[in-house]
């Protein structure tokens, strides 16, 4: 019997989603589900992006896209499941997936700019790999860079799905009042 590729996966990184509304959705994850607001950043095209920490290392991710006259939403559809490596493995992982013809898409994930050419840019937060399953599934293998902390990584207010921007400050930091 052949051996098993051997990618070291630690867990899932995030489940990523899109959704019609940033505003209700962040609150939804964060002040009912309990799951923590630790970054939101624009994107370019006027949509968002969002993590959730659900503890452990995993996250919950939502995409908001502003809508488009005549196009259906994708609102309420799964955009991708992601899997982490530790980042001194993810060149392997590349290389091991062109190696079995698979077709790669890789991004490098900056804060300033979503998509930068060299992996060792300091802005880089997650290294991603993005591919498809037999079926046409969005898979992505991603090694974060940094740990995510909304004091410097929620750089924006959510939107709604009108697409204006709503007031909202993360649950860990707003003050707390004795009672």
């Amino acid at each position: 019997m052949p051996a098993l590729p051997n990618i070291p996966f630690r867990n899932v990184s995030h489940s990523a989603h899109v959704c019609s509304d940033m505003h209700a959705s962040t609150k939804f994850l964060e002040e009912v589900l309990g799951m923590p607001l630790v970054m939101l950043i624009d994107l370019p095209g006027g949509g968002q992006h969002s993590f959730h920490d659900m503890g452990d290392g995993g996250m919950m991710s939502y995409m908001w896209f502003p809508p488009v006259e005549g196009k259906p939403s994708r609102a309420g559809q799964a955009s991708h499941l992601a899997f982490n490596v530790d980042d001194e493995d993810f060149d392997a992982a590349l290389a091991h997936l062109k190696a079995q013809n698979v077709d790669v898409r890789t991004i490098y994930h900056g804060l300033e700019s979503p998509s930068c050419e060299d992996p060792n840019d300091p802005d880089v937060w997650i290294r991603s790999l993005y591919f498809f399953d037999p079926d046409g599934y969005q898979l992505e293998i991603a090694s974060l860079r940094t740990v995510l902390d909304p004091r410097k990584h929620v750089l924006t207010d959510p939107k709604n799905a009108k697409g204006d921007k709503v007031r909202y400050v993360p649950m860990a930091l707003r003050e707390t009042v004795a009672a």
